[in-house]
């Protein structure tokens, strides 16, 4: 295809909001279409073509609901994609995927995703063909728990080197320790909100030296004092719920002051049955 025709598809575009580029011998995609102002373009067709490489720019599209990638030698999908926040369908059929961007998993709107004839990794391939009717959200789903685990897995990093382990986070060893420390503690966590409270009291359940971080013990220490933490977290919510109701209940009929040992041995009694317990 012609310069000249691929041009003119471009202004056509701007008006129409739909750009079909299918069929062109296209080894690339043009680089007029993030240079001119296809803000409103929803549509956008590079089916059967040569491309190789998505740039980064496609996520300056945002009003793409349509993507059509099929039959492209395309190797890989750039993060970036997942600014095309209003993407509902993209066909991926036919190309040269072996992996897909975790960040994909932010695509809330996207209800059509086509993947035939793609040598995708083992584990990918796995997660997409487990329920061949609903093959994008169980995608979309394992790409986002990546997606999540990828940015909580940042998040602990920086708040170790910024707090108990500051002191070592400069030098490539200090940050290879942490790295190690990090690895072996996540094994014991395995949820978003387990990691999500991990995170928020670093400093009370990591050892206050890097150094003795290095134990074997740790994770498992960490996870112990974690499932302690919580369960007295639990202790005072339930204890704060119990003293509201008993408020409720009597109003002005009971001495404020007397609502905390009623909680206080009430709280005592359920442990003891949760001990004795088999």
């Amino acid at each position: 295809m012609t310069t000249m025709n691929v041009h003119l598809k471009l202004e056509e575009a701007k008006y129409t909001g739909l750009l079909h580029l299918a069929q062109k011998r296209l080894r690339s995609v043009p680089a007029d279409l993030f240079r001119l102002n296809f803000s409103a373009l929803f549509r956008l067709d590079l089916g059967f073509n040569q491309i190789q490489t998505l740039p980064d720019a496609i996520g300056q599209l945002t009003s793409l609901d349509s993507l059509w990638l099929n039959d492209n030698p395309i190797t890989s999908l750039p993060t970036s994609i997942y600014k095309c926040a209003n993407l509902q369908v993209l066909d991926l059929n036919h190309t040269a995927l072996t992996d897909l961007p975790c960040e994909m998993g932010r695509l809330t709107h996207l209800a059509i995703l086509d993947m035939d004839e793609v040598p995708l990794h083992p584990k990918l391939l796995a997660a997409t063909t487990a329920d061949p009717a609903n093959v994008c959200a169980k995608t979309l789903a394992y790409l986002h728990r990546k997606d999540v685990r990828r940015r909580q897995k940042q998040e602990l990093y920086d708040k170790l080197k910024d707090g108990p382990y500051l002191e070592s986070a400069d030098s490539n060893e200090g940050q290879a320790m942490i790295q190690s420390v990090m690895k072996r503690v996540l094994k014991e966590f395995q949820t978003e909100e387990d990691v999500k409270s991990l995170i928020r009291n670093v400093e009370r359940l990591f050892p206050p030296s890097l150094t003795k971080a290095q134990d074997p013990t740790t994770a498992t220490s960490v996870r112990a004092a974690f499932t302690e933490l919580k369960r007295d977290n639990e202790k005072k919510k339930l204890a704060a719920e119990l003293e509201l109701k008993i408020r409720n209940i009597y109003f002005d009929r009971i001495d404020p002051s007397s609502v905390e040992p009623m909680v206080s041995v009430w709280w005592h009694m359920r442990g003891n049955v949760l001990i004795d317990d088999p």
